[in-house]
């Protein structure tokens, strides 16, 4: 009896370290929630230091702030400072209040189309940058319903609701334009109704077109942008080439703040995304002509490619990437039979060109974003999960359950806090490790 007692006592202790190790079961503490009456679209946080007094006046729990915080009476907040809904684009204060806001129906837009001229509504279009940092806002004077684009003015806005500049009268492709993350510039790429897409470049000094002709020497083949992204302090940016007709003659083209050509690389691969992970690179996925594989590469801002030659992903429309240190997390699903998902995990070590598989689940929805929140430790989100995914010993656990036919998403993560989306209502939750 004695012996038995003992071994359920080790076998208790034994689970209690691995517990205390295992810092992937995580408990989310509630702490604010906010509901709006106009469909979310988009969110920009910003952070604030305040009395916690008045943080527990504006609806936050007291398990919002750390011991040291509440030892001291001051504790940091992250706050609403832009809310993108259909209606309109309202700026915010810390404690709530608007500001000011831009209802996004503009009246009095000159539409053309196949019966004619006519006089209606139009919708401001609004992206915001990588960093959240900046808002550019394409307001449509005139367009066409014939696929060419609109035409009107775009403003860019800093986050604290302070207009930068404006260009007036210019086309707009299709109101898609992008600020980067200095807000010193704006980029867009023609509407796929062009057979030939070139790229839009915007300043405050006006438009210009980045010829896709310019970059293709080859009179017999034709080039279009595909993508763009940003070197995150929008110092540099990079744009992909694919050819229309050849899969082997696609370029990555590296520009600088101003829109001047610093270098072409080209590829006899078909580039699919990009996605930058820090200053100094950008994550390729690409793919030969005759493989169901994608390839991994790494480009630096003076256009060097590093080929992962080795590193051979499964086709997905979709990645997701997140650094860690010298190595990249990758999270995609794939769709399979019976509206399941295929949902995966790598990790590609950037130095040794080594890739593993970390997981592999069905699921009826894909992974659609992937944070760090401890050392070797990720959260995963789909529409209706949370899960927490220990890098180390691979454990997989579901932290929290949504109703399926309600629509969540991770929308930003701060210090020790997880900011949640469900449909119109907005939750904080702040985080730590079950020990």
């Amino acid at each position: 009896m004695k012996k038995i007692s003992l071994v359920l006592f080790l076998c208790i202790i034994a689970f209690s370290i691995l517990r205390a190790e295992d810092k992937s079961v995580i408990k989310l503490i509630p702490v604010y929630e906010k509901t709006f009456q106009d469909t979310i679209v988009d969110v920009i946080f910003d952070t604030a230091t305040v009395n916690i007094e008045e943080a527990k006046a504006m609806g936050w729990k007291d398990e919002a702030f750390d011991e040291e915080e509440r030892r001291i009476g001051k504790g940091v907040i992250p706050f609403f400072c832009v809310l993108i809904t259909k209606e309109k684009i309202s700026f915010f204060n810390k404690e709530g209040k608007e500001k000011r806001n831009i209802k996004r129906i503009v009246e009095g837009v000159k539409w053309e189309s196949k019966e004619g001229i006519h006089i209606g509504q139009g919708r401001i279009n609004v992206r915001k940058s990588r960093n959240g940092e900046y808002l550019a806002l394409a307001i449509p004077r005139e367009g066409s319903s014939l696929g060419e684009g609109e035409k009107g003015d775009l403003v860019i806005y800093r986050k604290d609701g302070k207009e930068m500049w404006r260009v007036v009268n210019v086309y707009l492709s299709d109101g898609i334009i992008t600020p980067s993350p200095n807000g010193e510039y704006a980029l867009s790429l023609l509407p796929d109704e062009y057979a030939i897409g070139d790229m839009l470049y915007y300043s405050k000094n006006g438009i210009r077109e980045l010829k896709s002709v310019e970059i293709n020497r080859n009179k017999k083949n034709y080039n279009t942008f595909t993508n763009f992204d940003f070197f995150y302090n929008g110092e540099y940016f990079i744009s992909t080439c694919n050819s229309v007709y050849d899969d082997n003659d696609c370029k990555i083209i590296i520009y600088d703040s101003n829109g001047n050509i610093v270098s072409i690389k080209k590829t006899n691969k078909k580039i699919y995304n990009i996605k930058s992970i820090n200053n100094n690179y950008i994550v390729l996925s690409m793919k030969d002509k005759n493989s169901t594989k994608l390839q991994l590469a790494l480009v630096n801002k003076t256009g060097k490619i590093k080929n992962y030659n080795n590193i051979l992903l499964p086709f997905a429309e979709y990645s997701y990437y997140l650094q860690d240190g010298n190595n990249l997390i990758i999270s995609f699903g794939i769709k399979g039979r019976k509206k399941i998902y295929h949902n995966y995990l790598y990790r590609a070590n950037i130095s040794s060109e080594k890739c593993e598989l970390l997981y592999n689940g069905k699921d009826s929805e894909r992974f659609n974003k992937i944070i760090k929140y401890a050392d070797d430790n990720v959260i995963l989100c789909s529409n209706s999960k949370l899960y927490t995914f220990n890098l180390y010993n691979r454990n997989m656990n579901i932290i929290k359950l949504f109703k399926r036919n309600l629509k969540s998403s991770i929308i930003n993560s701060l210090d020790n806090m997880i900011i949640i989306r469900i449909n119109n209502n907005i939750k904080f939750f702040r985080y730590k490790g079950e020990l």
